[in-house]
């Protein structure tokens, strides 16, 4: 099966199999051993073993292997499709209004009226296809209107939030 993983040092394709990893098209022998339910493992990757454990973060996982701890965020190819459709069509910049990148539920709105906003800062949160997509202020600015309500189901390219840019 295909994913696509994300360790903070960039996103990779990996393609896993019984006692094999292929990253980025180099098949390379691992294995991993689950030592106790859900936390505790042993990988074998390169000629090397560490002992850790494996948690579920906000992120996606937290991995903590030979006293190095790493988040990772792994997706399948749709979760991976759907995650860049809500990158490519969220973002806010100066004096626009964030659309709904697809269509889904809104789950949490950040913001209200009059706010101040940093970039990156998160806005609203959207449910599609069974996944969250937080989506977030490409720059600063102040919220001028909020056009949905939490639990509201909107269509792609719906309006959500408008930000203008901050008078200086």
């Amino acid at each position: 099966m295909k994913y696509h993983a994300d360790a903070g040092g960039g996103e990779r394709l990996v393609e896993v199999a019984p006692d094999e990893v292929t990253l980025d098209g180099i098949r390379e022998p691992c294995h991993v051993e689950v030592l106790s339910p859900g936390e505790r493992i042993l990988v074998r990757f390169r000629d090397r073993t560490a002992r850790g454990y494996a948690r579920r973060s906000q992120k996606g996982w937290e991995l903590n292997l030979g006293g190095r701890v790493f988040e990772v965020r792994v997706d399948d190819e749709r979760a991976h499709r759907i995650r860049e459709l809500a990158a490519v069509a969220a973002p806010v910049a100066g004096g626009s209004t964030l659309r709904a990148p697809m269509p889904g539920l809104i789950v949490r709105i950040a913001v209200a009226v009059g706010q101040n906003v940093r970039a990156g800062e998160s806005l609203v949160v959207m449910e599609a296809m069974k996944m969250e997509n937080e989506l977030r202020a490409d720059s600063a600015g102040i919220v001028t209107c909020v056009h949905v309500a939490e639990g509201a189901t909107v269509d792609r390219d719906d309006p959500l939030i408008a930000v203008e840019p901050e008078s200086t």
